[in-house]
């Protein structure tokens, strides 16, 4: 990893969005090369446990969990449900760019919540399903005329903090965004050091 702040690994380590971590400023600013060699082959799955011993040995990490209330988005449905096709076929839940749309397949309302909070979408609130849906849905949301104009749209949107592009396609879908308050679990860092132990 090559000028990553402590915030990023810890996100990526514990599988975190970045509203799910309390933490001191400097865990953003400062910039660090982590440099490990795993004994073989191994999955994303297997490295997060390794990165996490590793941050705890090197920079002392020590954290808590807690549950807070926190301002929420829930995905609901629209006033007259949900216009969604049920997959045919089961398997693991995609996305995929095409002619200006983000074209789902296989994709449960508990993953496409989640992935409103994550990127591209990056909604400003953590998303939760309350939508009642049960299964997996193929579904599209058509976002710009084109794959190029899709891309300046979503980086514009990144930048400004704007989520309104989501609203008109979230609706042709029958479902809406619907600011509420919700429990979500946090990870609190009460201890890391600033300078790492050497190798």
């Amino acid at each position: 990893m090559r000028n990553v702040s402590l915030r990023t690994c810890i996100r990526w380590a514990y599988g975190l969005k970045d509203f799910q971590i309390s933490a001191p400023g400097w865990l953003e600013s400062e910039r660090y090369d982590i440099v490990a060699k795993a004994p073989g082959v191994v999955s994303n799955g297997q490295l997060k446990p390794m990165l996490r011993a590793l941050l705890a040995e090197r920079f002392k990490l020590a954290l808590h969990r807690e549950t807070k209330e926190l301002p929420v988005y829930a995905l609901v449905l629209g006033r007259k449900g949900a216009k969604l096709e049920a997959a045919k076929t089961e398997g693991e839940g995609s996305m995929r760019v095409a002619n200006g749309s983000l074209e789902f397949r296989s994709m449960s309302m508990l993953e496409f919540a989640e992935r409103l909070s994550a990127r591209p979408f990056g909604v400003d609130r953590p998303v939760v399903n309350r939508t009642g849906l049960q299964g997996a849905f193929n579904f599209t949301m058509k976002l710009a005329g084109n794959d190029e104009d899709l891309k300046h749209s979503l980086e514009r949107r990144e930048i400004e903090h704007d989520s309104s592009m989501f609203t008109a396609p979230l609706q042709e879908l029958g479902l809406r965004l619907e600011a509420q308050k919700g429990p979500i679990e946090i990870l609190v860092i009460d201890h890391a050091d600033r300078v790492p132990v050497e190798n």
